[in-house]
């Protein structure tokens, strides 16, 4: 899925159902880096994994990066971060 925020275009997938669980990847990762740590999506969440600003399908590089361009605000996670979200990242 694409979703324009924050200036560019974020690619994400969503696999499972359940509560939030989003997945960031490493520096150089894409969201489907998941893949291998998880067999499949964790019982009982809903993971949200995006390709990082200027990684995979999503546009926006930077010379640069802060810690907020890796936030729960960013794209679909937003309206997934309602009370409790999980972060795990790899």
């Amino acid at each position: 899925m694409l979703l324009q925020t924050h200036g560019m275009d974020l690619f994400y997938e969503v696999e499972g159902t359940g509560e939030p669980l989003l997945w960031l990847h490493g520096g150089m990762g894409l969201g489907r880096d998941w893949q291998y740590i998880f067999t499949g999506p964790p019982a009982g969440y809903q993971l949200i994994a995006p390709d990082q600003r200027g990684h995979g399908r999503s546009t926006g590089a930077r010379a640069t990066y802060r810690s907020t361009s890796s936030s729960c605000c960013e794209g679909r996670a937003a309206s997934s971060c309602a009370s409790r979200t999980v972060i795990a990242g790899g």
